[in-house]
């Protein structure tokens, strides 16, 4: 375990302060801290654009930018049946082909971590956010049963870890914090298979693993998922984070 590891350890609540978080959703959360009604908004990693979707929706001038140019043939499809106009382009967090100043709201939405360099991405969403502009930062966290079940097949802990810790520098960059808030979101599964199945279609180093340690994965979920009617529940941890950028 690295000091940042160690850190974010060191946070970690316990089981019963986890129990008593707030259930929630992204969209509903997104809905109370954002005011997005002409506001202009980038996504960026926005992967197949369902948050871009959403805050279009609630009247924000969308961009959504991605690295993957299927997921971005997606996201255009899926905007385009919604009846909606957004801008989608490929390329990178880290280096971001709009002008300084361009955007009111920058969004990373369950992408932080996945930069390959986080602080380069941090420090692109500064130069494209207006003075007094807004940062949103949603991450999923390195608690609770959905991650702990999860983990055996694709342990994100450190970069988790590791963009928390690039978030908590931004003060020095310029930002103040406006909002920190934690909530668990319910994820529901009928039965083990449905959850393989999940897992299972993001890639074909997940199935190596459900080939290889089938039978231990399904003990590391069986440990951690909780009855929930007729089915089983992992409950998904989630951070927010919103700052806003100085206004000069």
């Amino acid at each position: 375990m690295d000091m940042r590891e160690q850190a974010e350890d060191a946070l970690r609540p316990s089981a019963e302060a986890i129990a008593a978080m707030r259930y929630s959703d992204n969209a509903t959360i997104a809905g109370e801290l954002l005011a997005a009604t002409d506001r202009r908004l980038l996504d960026i990693g926005c992967g197949a654009g369902k948050f871009t979707r959403l805050m279009a929706q609630r009247g924000a001038t969308v961009s959504g930018i991605d690295a993957n140019a299927e997921v971005i043939a997606d996201a255009e499809r899926a905007a385009a049946e919604a009846g909606l106009v957004i801008a989608f382009r490929q390329g990178r967090g880290e280096a971001l082909p709009f002008a300084d100043n361009s955007f009111d709201i920058v969004v990373f939405s369950n992408s932080l971590h996945h930069m390959g360099n986080m602080d380069g991405a941090l420090n692109e969403a500064a130069r494209v956010l207006t003075p007094d502009g807004l940062l949103y930062v949603m991450e999923p966290v390195a608690w609770g049963d959905y991650h702990e079940a999860t983990k055996t097949v694709n342990d994100e802990t450190a970069v988790r870890t590791n963009a928390y810790a690039a978030v908590q520098q931004l003060p020095a960059r310029g930002f103040t914090p406006q909002t920190e808030l934690l909530y668990r979101v319910r994820r529901r599964f009928a039965r083990y298979e449905d959850w393989r199945d999940e897992q299972i279609t993001r890639g074909a180093k997940r199935q190596a693993l459900f080939a290889k340690q089938g039978e231990a994965i399904r003990a590391s979920f069986a440990a951690h998922a909780q009855p929930d009617g007729d089915g089983l529940r992992l409950d998904q941890v989630f951070r927010i984070n919103l700052l806003r950028k100085a206004s000069q």
